[in-house]
């Protein structure tokens, strides 16, 4: 089977095995029966007073990797993993946005 070396800027080499999808260590990406997942995170702006508890509820949800409350613009910042782009969509709107105390959520999702 062709192989076909991926480059992750600022990081480290990959090897992609086409047409499997056979990702090796190489980046934060893993692979999961043959699905890249998709790594980010999510900056959480909560109501005042309310950053520890949100971020102890966000760490309790299925696919959040991390979760620390924090100081800055943001209260919350959350590490998360999905199998795709429109899972991890979906789970932010309804998993975190739908927390008591969440008043707007900013994804960026991790690219190396």
């Amino acid at each position: 089977m062709d192989s076909v070396i991926i480059r992750n800027p600022g990081t480290s080499y990959g090897r992609v095995k086409w047409p499997s999808l056979d990702l090796t260590k190489g980046g934060e990406h893993e692979e999961r029966r043959g699905i890249m997942s998709i790594s980010a995170y999510v900056f959480i702006e909560c109501t005042a007073g309310g950053a520890r508890e949100v971020a102890k509820q966000v760490s309790e949800i299925e696919g959040v990797q991390r979760s620390n409350a924090t100081t800055g613009p943001y209260d919350v910042v959350a590490l998360v993993e999905a199998e795709n782009v429109h899972i991890l969509g979906e789970f932010i709107v309804t998993k975190i946005q739908g927390l008591p105390g969440v008043l707007r959520t900013q994804t960026n999702v991790i690219v190396d």
